[in-house]
């Protein structure tokens, strides 16, 4: 969530779900990435007016050329959504999803473009500091 500043819109959430905080700290890990290049990319490092709904400050509306960046909590899991149109209609979507797990964090990234998968990335997390 670094990087991003969410604000909350309204409705109700089920009382399973995880509050934002839960989620807050420094958490590390690796991952692997698959999509058509992966021969070269390979494994990766990475460090890392609706209840339960954010919307970025800065997010625009992608059919004007501008990125829709929104996310949600349901369960143990936050999930963070990029949107973006291109000049030629086609449309970009990045899914982040976060799952708190007892011994850490699962990270799971996928990008599609107009529906087909150009990326994945699965990884492990722990937490390391608040």
């Amino acid at each position: 969530m670094a990087g991003f500043l969410f604000f909350a819109a309204s409705a109700g959430v089920q009382s399973a779900d995880l509050s934002v905080k839960a989620f807050y700290g420094k958490f590390q890990g690796g991952g692997v990435a698959e999509n058509d290049d992966s021969f070269y990319f390979g494994v990766t490092a990475r460090s890392t007016a609706r209840t339960g709904v954010w919307q970025a400050i800065k997010s625009k509306d992608p059919v004007s050329g501008g990125e829709l960046c929104w996310a949600r909590i349901k369960d143990n899991t936050l999930t963070v959504f990029l949107m973006v149109v291109g000049a030629r209609g086609a449309y970009e979507l990045q899914q982040y999803d976060r799952t708190l797990l007892p011994s850490g964090m699962e990270m799971n990234f996928t990008r599609l473009r107009d529906g087909d998968k150009v990326r994945r990335v699965k990884g492990r997390l722990v937490k390391v500091a608040q």
